[in-house]
């Protein structure tokens, strides 16, 4: 349904399709994972509409009635199984608020507090973006004063009989290295629609990418129906192209136009652009003219 609904509304309203988050109807089903009943009470907005109330302990049975009159609105109530008590530790949905609902535009309370737990944009939508993604980067990778940050956005793709243009927001940074550093990374953390599917992906990268990490969030993207995957058809190859594009363009404009920041980059990881420039040959073109190293 939900799809059929953005499909509708993306001719119309395309922002409002943009925020549909639902694709399998597993979301819903999952509250059982953790709950041996689960109660929903809703009351449209409409005039004279009744309050209905649905419970389920989660099989095929599920009872629906009419109760007394509650605000408009939806309230899902959870009866947390014990062997999922953990659950309920604050640090615990804190720290889970944060990671899936992070960049959702609906505010996330928490036991009454007057802030949200979600900061409802990504970084790249604020008022400062440089300094917001600085700030992300530090709070979600551990990682303080990258040395370089590389802008995702749309992009173009020849598709040799026509183009199509991949709609992508995010980054890539390049964290700091010692100068014997052979510590790989070269894995994303993925979001569709703003909603968090999977961290440390590897695939979406070129293989040589190991020394960057990054963020990204394209409409494109299909995930697994268990959400925690992504599946690799044409538009993932095609979504590989554009990152790699558009981190070739970051790299050698840095190389360029911030010589000490390229030679920061280059002391930190030397030893994983050296392997990947001798096992990548288009690696190899892009960087051989950007790379001195003392020899015998």
């Amino acid at each position: 349904y939900t799809r059929q609904l953005g499909e509708n509304l993306s001719i119309f309203n395309p922002d409002e399709a943009s925020q549909l988050i639902g694709q399998f109807g597993m979301g819903f089903l999952s509250a059982f994972l953790v709950a041996s009943e689960v109660v929903l009470t809703t009351r449209s907005y409409k005039d004279g509409s009744p309050t209905l109330q649905w419970r389920s302990n989660g099989d095929v049975h599920y009872e629906l009635i009419e109760v007394d009159d509650v605000p408009i609105g939806t309230s899902v109530e959870l009866h947390i199984k014990a062997n999922a008590s953990f659950m309920l530790n604050e640090g615990i949905l804190t720290e889970t608020i944060s990671q899936y609902s992070d960049f959702l535009p609906i505010p996330v309370y928490l036991n009454g507090g007057f802030y949200p737990i979600n900061a409802q944009r990504p970084p790249w939508e604020a008022i400062d973006p440089q300094q917001a993604t600085r700030e992300y980067i530090e709070k979600t990778f551990r990682v303080a004063s990258p040395l370089a940050i590389i802008e995702l956005n749309d992009q173009i793709v020849d598709l040799g009989h026509d183009t199509m243009t991949i709609p992508l927001e995010g980054f890539v940074f390049i964290p700091r290295g010692s100068v014997a550093s052979v510590q790989e990374f070269g894995d994303m953390n993925v979001f569709i629609r703003r909603m968090f599917i999977c961290e440390r992906q590897r695939d979406l990268l070129p293989a040589w990418a190991r020394f960057v990490r990054g963020v990204v969030d394209c409409t494109y993207l299909q995930p697994t129906a268990s959400r925690e995957e992504l599946h690799q058809d044409d538009n993932f190859m095609f979504i590989q192209q554009a990152i790699e594009e558009q981190l070739l363009k970051g790299i050698r404009r840095i190389a360029e136009e911030e010589p000490k920041v390229w030679k920061e980059i280059v002391n930190g990881h030397v030893q994983l652009i050296l392997r990947w420039a001798v096992q990548d040959n288009e690696f190899f073109e892009e960087v051989a003219d950007l790379i001195t190293f003392p020899t015998t």
